[in-house]
């Protein structure tokens, strides 16, 4: 089976894969990357065993992404390398 897609090694990824709760009903069968390189988090769409597209967030704060969670909620939280602590919540 070859890779949806692949993270080259330098962008530091880390990925929180899955979401469960019914928080973002949209943002089911995603993947959600973050990278300390690209200074954003990255939310791939999957379709069947391919990445359908992708949707950037946290773009404004031009935070390194040091560790992306979903939480029991569907709450999607991002660590930037700096400290700061992102919380993603529908509009």
């Amino acid at each position: 089976m070859r890779p949806a897609r692949t993270l080259s090694a330098n962008s530091g990824g880390r990925i929180a894969i899955g979401r469960d709760g019914n928080l973002f009903p949209q943002w089911k069968n995603s993947v959600f990357v973050g990278a300390l390189r690209g200074m954003f988090l990255d939310r791939l769409i999957l379709s069947g065993d391919k990445v359908g597209g992708e949707e950037p967030h946290l773009v404004d704060p031009h935070a390194r992404i040091r560790d992306v969670r979903i939480g029991p909620e569907g709450t999607v939280y991002a660590l930037s390398d700096d400290g700061r602590l992102f919380k993603l919540t529908p509009k």
